[in-house]
């Protein structure tokens, strides 16, 4: 297999990082959307992957697409 194939197989994978309640509770709706932002900013993974959405307490992500160099 390829690596440019194994790193678009990768891609489509949804990957699943848990949210806190306590950031799941804040009520005020742009002080949770900050709380979120920083919380996901915190995991470095940034510069790899993005949040499509947020399901069931949990971010899920899928890994950005690479650019050929």
């Amino acid at each position: 297999m390829s690596k440019r194939l194994a790193d678009e197989i990768v891609r489509d994978v949804a990957t699943r990082i848990p949210i806190p309640d306590r950031l799941l509770e804040i009520k005020d709706p742009k002080q949770r959307r900050d709380a979120l932002e920083a919380h996901w900013l915190s995991y470095g993974y940034s510069d790899r992957f993005e949040v499509v959405r947020i399901e069931n307490g949990h971010f899920i992500m899928m890994r950005k697409p690479q650019m050929d160099t």
